[in-house]
């Protein structure tokens, strides 16, 4: 990275930070599909949605002989109350 950083004929587009950091993007997304590297803002976004609750309505479904079947509902969650056009 120095040799382009002190060679290169654009002298913005070989500043040390910007190879630094378009080295680490290539090397983390060159490893699989899945992985990506993150800059410090895209992180503390992403961080801020894994943050907070999850909403649902409290059940655990399973699958019996091809249909989706209610196997549990949890207390005091709307799963837990009789309704009146369940649809599987």
């Amino acid at each position: 990275m120095q040799l382009v950083n002190e060679n290169y004929v654009d002298e913005k587009a070989s500043a040390y930070d910007q190879l630094a950091k378009t080295a680490l993007h290539g090397m983390v997304e060159s490893l699989d599909p899945h992985s990506e590297f993150l800059e410090a803002k895209d992180n503390e976004e992403f961080e801020e949605d894994l943050v907070g609750e999850f909403g649902g309505i409290g059940i655990q479904v399973e699958t019996r002989q091809g249909k989706a079947v209610v196997h549990h509902a949890a207390r005091g969650h709307a799963g837990e109350r009789p309704a009146s056009n369940a649809v599987m």
